[in-house]
């Protein structure tokens, strides 16, 4: 049983958390709840679902379900859910929440963050053209490897600075577009799509962009790039924070905090996929799913 008026338009400090045992962190009930029945399902009719996190359930879907969290806080209704549904009612949690999970780093130091990412992408998009020798692509290779470690760095010290409930908050994001990646084979979404459909809600473009199409288009495309490097920088060296309200502890991060608990692992072992190593992508243009939860 979640609590009465449990999720949506809330701020995070009002909210009950719940540790998911899927990837130890401590987050918002109702999204726990969610994506657990989520992955309960046969694969066929949850994670393998083609286009999941990108085709709504019928809006009519969602706001029922939504509405019956609102109001009796019963988990056990979404068994009778679809997956689209679920999966439109996480990204509508996020899209809703009135908190600026960034807002403690947004400035220079998140748009640095985000432009070092477009540099990367941009060197990354070089790797298929010939090289002149086998010591100019070892040279080659070795300097991506060097922007790689210097994107996570940056990553980590974003998150290190978030606010102990905004933290978790969006490493759990990260480990569920993580998970669905790891069944792109069968889903069809990859990083790049999973990026653009998760960055309205994972990062809300700020309130001065909201009546100005252009800066509202701008923000939107930086967002993606952030929840690009979020996912690159997650899926090749993993990314963690630190225990907060109250402490979760996992023998296997350390002293230092908490975080993935080989969740994509298990969930290899459920889906065929594994996740590659991100590809070198440019971030896709977010009108492409307009009009989606």
């Amino acid at each position: 049983m979640l609590a009465t008026g449990c999720a949506f338009g809330r701020p995070l400090r009002t909210l009950d958390l719940e540790e998911d045992d899927d990837t130890g962190l401590r987050v918002p009930s109702v999204l726990v709840a969610l994506w657990s029945e989520l992955r309960r399902r046969h694969v066929a009719g949850g994670l393998h679902c083609e286009g999941l996190f990108r085709l709504s359930a019928p809006a009519s879907e969602v706001a029922a379900f939504k509405r019956a969290l609102q109001t009796d806080g019963r988990a056990a209704a979404l068994s009778t859910a679809s997956p689209e549904a679920l999966a439109a009612l996480i990204k509508l949690f996020l899209r809703e929440l009135p908190d600026d999970v960034w807002a403690p780093v947004r400035g220079p130091q998140l748009d640095a963050v985000v432009d070092g990412v477009a540099s990367v992408n941009t060197s990354l998009s070089g790797r298929s053209e010939p090289r002149d020798s086998c010591r100019g692509s070892a040279r080659a290779d070795d300097s991506l490897r060097s922007l790689d470690v210097e994107t996570h760095e940056a990553v980590q010290g974003l998150l290190d600075q978030l606010e102990p409930r905004a933290a978790p908050l969006v490493l759990w994001t990260i480990e569920v577009m993580t998970a669905v990646a790891a069944c792109s084979e069968h889903n069809k979404m990859g990083h790049a799509a999973l990026a653009t459909v998760f960055a309205p809600g994972l990062v809300h473009p700020p309130p001065s962009t909201e009546l100005d199409p252009l800066a509202l288009v701008a923000a939107s495309e930086r967002g993606v790039r952030l929840t690009h490097a979020l996912l690159r920088a997650h899926s090749q060296h993993s990314l963690h924070v630190i225990a907060h309200d109250p402490p979760v502890v996992d023998a296997s991060a350390g002293a230092r905090g908490f975080g993935r608990r080989g969740a994509a692992a298990r969930q290899t072992t459920v889906c065929a996929a594994a996740v590659a190593s991100a590809a070198p992508v440019a971030p896709p243009n977010p009108r492409q799913y307009q009009g989606e939860l």
